[in-house]
């Protein structure tokens, strides 16, 4: 995605819209069906979550090269250290 400032507007030109269906087995089997998809892409992503879908994208971005950016939308954005299950 990229995303212009105009005027103090923003305007997003989206190459391409992927959604991610995840198996919501467990966090890791969640982050690792986006690492997957994001692999798919094949180059510069951004990820949006929503809800529980926070911890899956703060997951998979970690140490990824590919991903520019996060979008959490009513979503939950973890700190450092801090599992779901203590929230």
């Amino acid at each position: 995605m990229l995303i212009v400032e105009e005027n103090d507007n923003w305007i997003a030109t989206i190459n391409c819209v992927r959604p991610v269906m995840i198996p919501l087995h467990s966090l890791a089997d969640d982050v690792a069906t986006v690492n997957r998809a994001i692999d798919l892409m094949g180059g510069p992503v951004i990820l949006v979550g929503h809800s529980y879908g926070g911890f899956v994208i703060t997951n998979a971005a970690y140490n990824n090269p590919n991903v520019k950016g996060l979008v959490y939308i009513a979503a939950h954005a973890p700190n450092e250290g801090i599992l779901r299950q203590f929230l």
